[in-house]
């Protein structure tokens, strides 16, 4: 006869494994919220911390404007670190202010930081991953992958196919975001399909994104009826639920986005 064996004896044994990490089955994943009532319950209950966002799509949509929205919720939420992996150099502080934000909030909680290539981001987390050890909740906005080369791209100037995708598989196996209590929104442009009309539009870098990602979701604009709202100050902004872990994919529904208020206006 077998020797009966319980799961904490188990735990005991593994835990003195130690690049094993032992996880309570009990536990639930909290939700950030993303400034808007009706965006979290369209998400089911907003966004997940630790978890994984990534938001894409075309030029003009809004989604910076998103994810400082959302950074500034997990800010009032949270005694934590926002991190903004800016490769594109558009980082706006006014922008920022006006969504919110408060000059001492900025100062004390934003990092701003222009990695060269996607690799460097690794060293990166890995700072700061060693410095918070998982006990202060920290959000990484990566604006934009598409503007990030890979390491080869960027010292040897070379232009194959397939370079970001293999460097962001790589990576993306190695950041433990439960672990080090991080929540990641990753910003994405579309890739134009030149000479092919009937392609669709893809962003750089493979399926690594979307697979990693708890919540995909795909962002277009277009202007909004002159009578109602002013085209130059506003964009009306169409969500589309690509991938989540919490809500059937495929709904969608229009937003009307400011620079100033953010998505706040139901459409």
């Amino acid at each position: 006869m077998a020797a009966s064996i319980s799961i904490n004896d188990l735990i005991k044994e593994v835990k003195k494994i130690s690049d094993v990490e032992v996880r309570g089955l009990t536990e639930e994943r909290p939700k950030i919220f993303t400034g808007d009532a009706f965006l979290d319950l369209f998400y089911g209950g907003g966004i997940f911390h630790p978890g994984f966002v990534y938001l894409w799509g075309g030029e003009g949509s809004s989604k910076s404007t998103y994810a400082a929205q959302i950074a500034l919720r997990f800010k009032k939420m949270n005694p934590s670190i926002i991190i903004l992996l800016d490769t594109e150099e558009s980082y706006d502080r006014k922008r920022w202010l006006n969504l919110g934000w408060d000059e001492k909030s900025l100062e004390n909680s934003l990092l701003v930081l222009e990695p060269d290539y996607i690799e460097a981001i690794r060293g990166i987390l890995n700072t700061v991953w060693e410095k918070t050890e998982g006990k202060i909740p920290v959000l990484v906005i990566w604006d934009s992958v598409s503007s990030t080369p890979s390491k080869e791209e960027y010292i040897d100037e070379m232009d194959r196919i397939g370079l970001i995708s293999r460097a962001l598989s790589k990576e993306l196996r190695n950041w433990k975001i439960a672990k080090y209590n991080t929540t990641f929104i990753t910003i994405s442009q579309f890739r134009e399909n030149i000479g092919n009309p009937y392609a669709g539009h893809e962003p750089p870098g493979g399926r690594a994104l979307r697979h990693k990602s708890d919540l995909t979701l795909l962002l277009s604009a277009s202007k909004p009826d002159e009578k109602i709202i002013d085209p130059k100050a506003a964009r009306k902004i169409k969500i589309k639920i690509q991938k989540s872990r919490l809500v059937s994919p495929g709904n969608e529904f229009e937003y009307i986005a400011t620079n100033s208020r953010g998505f706040n206006a139901i459409f």
